[in-house]
């Protein structure tokens, strides 16, 4: 309830923004800017990074499939809806601030200002509080689902037996939701939110990899199974977005490289040392 929430209240500054704002467009302005040079490919690649962060968190969705009504029918429907939601929403909304507001680059807070320019302080203000509960509905999102990585690996014996214990009260892996919680703070409190940005997308690439990775093995050894999943194309969308992600992984700088390459490291040992007490079912 709280999602739905806070979905609402981040959602309708932006279409009222979109409303008004369409009849403001000044079409020279939308196709103004400099245009990214094609040769740059570290440019390029940082670029496509942090559009990809717009959509991060789709593979979240799952994660608490275990809480769900009709898993089965809720994750496609989720996952589908939020990719088509996000890409209309998004474009609808650059188009609209790019041909209201020149130099938009440069702007600490292009929305608001592009508002501003054509529907009043009331209007800023208005996405300014928007702008405050996506955030707000970002943080939520992650708390919710982040934990459940770690009470999941946990219960399965992979990292510390306190994460997989859950409330009494809530019914919910508290000890996770802590841990990912302070986590959370120690990166938001060493770096800008562009840092933070192009980070999280190079670890989560290893997600992407492997999940791309996975669907080639599984799919050909559980092909013959009652209800599994018949991709259109066969190994073609899996083969693809493994190329991409390898590609969007190499265009990111070898610092990000390199801390998510140690991650990576440290989850290996965690996963190749489970706990003795480990549930084998």
């Amino acid at each position: 309830r709280t999602g739905v929430v806070l979905v609402i209240g981040k959602m309708l500054p932006l279409l009222l923004f979109v409303a008004i704002g369409a009849f403001y467009i000044d079409p020279q302005l939308v196709f103004s800017g400099q245009r990214p040079d094609p040769h740059d490919l570290q440019r390029m690649g940082e670029a496509a990074l942090l559009l990809l962060y717009a959509y991060a968190g789709f593979e979240n969705i799952p994660a608490a499939a275990g809480e769900y009504r009709n898993p089965r029918r809720d994750i496609p429907f989720a996952l589908i809806t939020m990719i088509i939601t996000v890409t209309v929403i998004y474009g609808a909304v650059q188009v609209v601030a790019q041909g209201t507001l020149a130099g938009l680059s440069s702007s600490a807070t292009p929305l608001a200002d592009a508002a501003a320019g054509f529907g009043g302080e009331a209007l800023a203000l208005i996405l300014t509080v928007g702008a405050t509960i996506s955030i707000l509905g970002t943080n939520s999102n992650t708390m919710m689902m982040g934990p459940r990585f770690l009470f999941a690996l946990a219960r399965d014996g992979y990292g510390p037996k306190i994460l997989a214990q859950v409330h009494p009260r809530f019914h919910t892996p508290a000890a996770s939701i802590l841990c990912q919680g302070l986590i959370a703070l120690g990166l938001a409190l060493s770096g800008s939110f562009v840092q933070l940005a192009l980070l999280s997308m190079t670890t989560r690439l290893f997600a992407y990899i492997g999940t791309a990775a996975a669907v080639l093995v599984l799919a050909k050894r559980y092909a013959d199974r009652p209800g599994a999943l018949k991709l259109p194309g066969g190994p073609l969308i899996p083969v693809l977005a493994l190329l991409l992600c390898l590609a969007l992984f190499a265009s990111a700088s070898w610092q990000n490289i390199a801390a998510a390459l140690v991650a990576f490291a440290i989850g290996a040992v965690i996963y190749k040392v489970p706990r003795k007490d480990a549930d084998a079912g």
